[in-house]
C-alpha cells in the first residue's frame, strides 16, 4: 500500500469516527450497552485500525527518509569523486 493511500485512509478514518464523537450525546450505561453491539465492535476495530495505519504511515515515512539520506549521500560522494578526477 502506498504511503499516500495510507495516510488518506487513516484521516478517512480519523475524521469519521471524530465526526461520530462530536454528534454523540449519550449517557455512559447507552454508552456501554453501544459499544458492545456489532457497530460498537466495528468501531473499535476501525479505531485499531486507524492506529496500526499511523504507525505504518510513520514507519514508511522513517524508512523514506533514511532512503532520501542514503541517495544524498551517495550522490555527494559520486560529486566528490568527479571534482577528484577533473582535478588530475
Amino acid at each position: 500500500m502506498s504511503f499516500k493511500r495510507v495516510t488518506a485512509s487513516t484521516f478517512l478514518l480519523i475524521s469519521l469516527t471524530g465526526l461520530g464523537a462530536c454528534i454523540s450525546h449519550e449517557n455512559s450505561a447507552q454508552s456501554e450497552r453501544d459499544a458492545n453491539s456489532a457497530a460498537g465492535k466495528a468501531g473499535k476495530m476501525a479505531h485499531k485500525a486507524a492506529k496500526e495505519a499511523g504507525k505504518a504511515a510513520r514507519e514508511a515515512g522513517r524508512e523514506l527518509g533514511e532512503a532520501a539520506r542514503q541517495a544524498k549521500a551517495g550522490w555527494d560522494e559520486a560529486a566528490r569523486e568527479d571534482k577528484a578526477k577533473q582535478a588530475r
